[in-house]
């Protein structure tokens, strides 16, 4: 070492503060080492930015100006095998649900309801006929519309289904529709929220005043899909021109559910007599008999774009059977939607998204408020709306969609008779078999365990649905 080295100097030096070089490194000031410190700040700052720019270029050219082609894996609808077609979806998406009265449609929709890149619209053929006549070509039209995005007044749809409004002697349905401009308004989560009810309570969906055609136009042509769920369209056949429209990507959900659950739920909520409504549920198995059979025919235009489920299986693999569905029309599954079909489907009123249950809460509350009025004040604060007993007001009202969905499908057994129950049986014998439902005896009845149905379709092998 010679004694000029500067390192040699630093480490003579008396002030420890000083000190910070290492043996073979000259030393450096401290006030240099600040300035240094500084720099290195400032430069990988500059770095960070330069590169987070750069980024964002590169994605806004390669997503925007040369989009990637969407490509969506679909299941089709070969009942003697399976295998996967790979399309390009660059159309707008739909999706009907085809169903009966009473057969579980309202909880399937709430699978597309809740999510907000959907825009789902509930029964918007309740203004047309019920039976199975001339209307059927309007009732097609209509759906065709609204799978387009285009959405009219009310008045005008009334006209179109032979049933024109007077304004001054506004009476039945159109005491539903009319002054919302929407038929069953609250259904749909989309025409509830933000821009839809800036007056009214958009949890009830109540006080929201008429919607805005125009701007439920808008809201359905930006949303990812546009979900219908229909009771009133009598044969699958009716969909041909639908499904065969190039400019639009549709699919159809056929759900069934076993007649005699059907029969259950039917006369909890019945209007009229239990003759009527065995009759209504003995029309419906003709009619799911015939529907079945044609689909069984697979034509071109309803393969891939075609499934039957029953209410039951959904019931007992809801998330399964949600993602399968998800992806049968080119949807993602969110942890959104997987938490509010885990609560909805095991009877528990977190992330409860049902309207309905909600009215039904503030019913409740409204009541024990008045009770409330009529106790000494000392005992408000103990007297309280028991959340078990809310709890249970809410899963049996007949109009929810909370439920415990793993018990649900299998309570018609307690609920009906076994001469009901033998007079479905027999009646309904042929789309039972055929959609694999097992018919019960007296002494299975009274044991109330039996195996109620066989295997159509799992999770596993979605593609025989």
């Amino acid at each position: 070492m010679r004694p000029h080295d500067p390192w040699i100097a630093d480490l003579r030096s008396t002030s420890l503060k000083k000190v910070v070089s290492r043996i073979g490194l000259p030393a450096i000031p401290d006030y240099r080492m600040t300035s240094y410190s500084k720099f290195i700040r400032k430069l990988i700052l500059l770095l960070t930015l330069f590169c987070g720019g750069i980024t964002i270029a590169y994605v806004y050219i390669t997503g925007v100006w040369h989009p990637t082609p969407n490509y969506v894996t679909l299941d089709t609808l070969d009942h003697g095998g399976s295998h996967a077609n790979q399309i390009k979806s660059s159309k707008k998406k739909g999706l009907i649900i085809v169903t009966n009265h009473r057969s579980g449609s309202t909880f399937l929709g709430q699978f597309f309801n809740q999510r907000s890149d959907v825009f789902y619209i509930f029964e918007p053929l309740v203004t047309f006929d019920e039976k199975c006549s001339y209307s059927e070509k309007k009732k097609t039209r209509h759906l065709h519309d609204l799978l387009k995005c285009n959405i009219r007044d009310q008045p005008l749809v009334f006209a179109e289904a032979g049933r024109p409004i007077d304004q001054e002697k506004i009476k039945g349905l159109g005491q539903k529709c009319i002054p919302n401009n929407f038929c069953f308004r609250e259904k749909s989560k989309a025409l509830c929220a933000g821009q839809f009810c800036t007056t009214g309570n958009n949890v009830t969906c109540s006080r929201c005043g008429p919607v805005n055609s125009t701007m439920a136009s808008s809201k359905c042509a930006e949303s990812s899909l546009v979900v219908i769920k229909v009771i009133r369209l009598c044969h699958v056949n009716n969909l041909k021109s639908i499904l065969e429209d190039s400019n639009i990507d549709v699919k159809v959900i056929h759900l069934m559910r076993d007649p005699r659950g059907v029969l259950s739920s039917r006369l909890r909520v019945q209007e009229g007599t239990s003759r009527m409504t065995l009759q209504g549920v003995v029309k419906m198995c003709d009619r799911n008999l015939e529907n079945v059979k044609f689909a069984r025919g697979q034509p071109d235009w309803l393969r891939n774009k075609y499934k039957i489920m029953r209410y039951e299986d959904i019931c007992q693999f809801p998330l399964k059977f949600a993602e399968k569905i998800y992806k049968f029309v080119g949807v993602g599954m969110t942890s959104t939607m997987k938490r509010w079909i885990y609560a909805n489907t095991k009877g528990s009123l977190r992330n409860m998204g049902d309207i309905r249950g909600f009215r039904v809460f503030k019913t409740l509350i409204r009541k024990e408020k008045k009770a409330l009025k009529r106790l000494p004040r000392a005992q408000h604060s103990v007297e309280h709306v028991k959340r078990k007993a809310l709890k249970q007001a809410i899963l049996h009202d007949p109009y929810t969609t909370t439920r415990n969905s793993s018990a649900t499908w299998r309570q018609w057994i307690a609920k009906l008779n076994f001469n009901q129950i033998s007079y479905v049986q027999a009646k309904c014998s042929d789309v039972m078999n055929e959609l694999r439902y097992l018919s019960v005896n007296e002494t299975q009845f009274t044991e109330r365990t039996p195996p109620f149905i066989r295997t159509l379709c799992s999770p596993s092998n979605f593609n025989l649905c």
